[in-house]
């Protein structure tokens, strides 16, 4: 069965315009800080930052994810889903694209160690992220 969209070119374009606008209108030329959830977050330029809706997935993350959760953050931009998560459970994979967002995935717990790799792995009993 091949993929039938639901949206036409025209929305599907309208979308993109309004989902890059949003993006630029986000971009800084200066690291941002960020105190999130009782956790401080540091996040470069080049890395989408906190916004103010991620609280719901935030606080979504820490009221669902147990100690016996396997965790996988796809697209952990600046580590803020991952970092919750590993406060609860020891089992925590963040992944990312984008070089710059893992970098800054362990510096949004303290941890001086920076990843230019395509995963990080967090631990519960230290949630600093490591590759």
């Amino acid at each position: 069965m091949e993929h039938q969209p639901t949206m036409g070119p025209e929305d599907v374009a309208r979308i993109g315009r309004w989902h890059e606008s949003a993006y630029r209108s986000a971009q800084v030329d200066t690291d941002q800080t960020f105190d999130y959830l009782g956790r401080i977050f540091v996040v470069p330029p080049h890395v989408h930052p906190i916004t103010p809706v991620s609280h719901l997935l935030g606080q979504a993350v820490l009221d669902e994810v147990t100690e016996t959760d396997r965790v996988l953050d796809m697209g952990t931009g600046c580590g803020v889903n991952g970092v919750l998560a590993a406060s609860r459970s020891g089992d925590v994979t963040a992944v990312d694209t984008n070089p710059h967002a893992l970098a800054a995935a362990p510096n949004a717990t303290g941890s001086a160690t920076a990843s230019t790799s395509t995963a990080a792995t967090c631990s519960a009993t230290s949630p600093a992220c490591s590759t």
